[in-house]
């Protein structure tokens, strides 16, 4: 009868990149194996632990083999989606064109520095920054890398709002990012300060001159006129003879 002794079993990892990240998050074993009596095969239960720590998409060939010479090849897909996310991160901006930093610090998990890359994710908005965008994530025990992320808004009347992902050879933390805008207070005019009296009085400024009412009122002709000098009250009455 055949044991479990007699079989054993590796992976073919189809990438250098899904041996790193799956030596660390996969975990396999044969617990106990079955063989049918009526037909002689032998089947094997296999114990698997998979805790992925960053999302992935990777291929792999479970290959197991027999003491007797025989081997068997299986393909396996291991595929973590994205997670929801360790935190958020609010940023209240303090104008417009005017940068506002949040700081916070993040360590390897890891009993050794673990390199890093901090990037946002496409669509995030451009008004957003963080450094350092490389490093070394200081092990446990640690004060930690401090992450500063800076908010530099340049308009009112929209939402800001990007992704921080940092991710490790074998662990990827990620961060929702909003920013905030202060209320917006519309410009005022401030009126200047009346000056000190006593002031004159005001004058009525002058109104349209009548011609005709100031002719009525002249005794004599001009010296333009053809007859100068000329009595216009006298004209005036011999007229209403």
């Amino acid at each position: 009868m055949a044991t479990a002794e007699e079989f054993s079993f590796e992976l073919s990892h189809a990438s250098d990149e899904a041996e790193d990240v799956l030596k660390n998050s996969l975990s396999m074993s044969i617990a106990r194996h079955y063989r049918d009596p009526a037909t002689g095969l032998v089947t094997l239960i296999f114990n698997m632990r998979f805790t992925p720590c960053k999302t992935m998409d990777h291929q792999t060939t479970l290959m197991v083999r027999a003491a007797t010479g025989g081997l068997w090849k299986f393909p396996l897909r291991f595929t973590a989606t994205e997670p929801p996310v360790d935190d958020t991160v609010l940023i209240e901006a303090t104008g417009l064109g005017k940068a506002s930093n949040v700081g916070f610090r993040l360590n390897s998990q890891q009993k050794h520095p673990a390199v890093f890359n901090a990037f946002f994710e496409a669509g995030s908005d451009p008004e957003f920054s963080v450094t350092p965008e490389t490093g070394e994530l200081m092990p446990g025990g640690t004060a930690g890398t401090l992450f500063t992320v800076s908010f530099l808004p340049n308009v009112y009347g929209k939402l800001y709002n990007a992704k921080l992902i940092i991710q490790t050879p074998d662990m990827q933390w990620s961060y929702c990012i909003r920013g905030v805008l202060p209320e917006y207070q519309p410009p005022r005019g401030v009126s200047a300060k009346p000056i000190a009296g006593p002031h004159p009085p005001l004058q009525k400024p002058a109104g349209r001159r009548n011609y005709i009412r100031e002719n009525l009122k002249l005794i004599a002709t001009a010296v333009s006129s053809p007859i100068k000098g000329a009595n216009l009250m006298a004209h005036t009455a011999a007229a209403a003879k």
